[in-house]
């Protein structure tokens, strides 16, 4: 899932810039094209200077077919042009969701989980001292406080991923 650049954004307007031009000579090709040239010739010792003029003339159709094939790609490329926008703020949006939703779940690994841990630990360190429970109980509560510690920091690793996502989704935004 590649992130939409500023890159494809100005390779779309630019396409669209050359389908302008071409429709653009299209419609000046319904109007006559003289051409003025230079011409020499040499005959029996003599030099001949001419001038050649030639011209084309639209009489029929008035170049009407060419000038809507233009149109439409030019329509086309517009259309290309303002769906590249939009794809890159919906990049922008799905970044920003999805870094949210990973605070949240930041937070509620945060809330939850160590103050159910702090608990469990400080009871299994009380039950110890009293001698109702054994080392090897509280060295295992021990250790699924390291678990909720790994999982904050997926969590956290999470949140940090979506925040470079949502850095580079910024990045791409077009500046017009």
């Amino acid at each position: 899932d590649a992130v939409i650049n500023r890159l494809d954004v100005r390779r779309a307007l630019a396409q669209y810039a050359v389908t302008e031009a071409d429709l653009q000579l299209e419609i000046a090709k319904q109007y006559p094209d003289v051409q003025i040239g230079p011409g020499y010739t040499y005959e029996e010792k003599n030099n001949f200077f001419t001038i050649g003029v030639s011209t084309t003339l639209p009489i029929f159709n008035r170049n009407q077919g060419p000038i809507a094939e233009a149109e439409a790609r030019r329509k086309e490329a517009a259309s290309a042009f303002l769906e590249k926008p939009a794809q890159v703020i919906a990049e922008g949006d799905r970044a920003l969701a999805l870094y949210t939703a990973a605070l949240k779940e930041l937070e509620q690994s945060d809330q939850s989980l160590r103050k159910l841990q702090d608990t469990q630990q400080r009871a299994m360190q009380s039950a110890v001292r009293v001698g109702e429970e054994d080392q090897l109980s509280l060295n295992g509560v021990r250790i699924e406080t390291s678990v909720v510690a790994r999982i904050r920091l997926d969590a956290l690793s999470r949140a940090q991923t979506a925040l470079g996502d949502k850095a580079s989704a910024a990045r791409s935004q077009p500046s017009y």
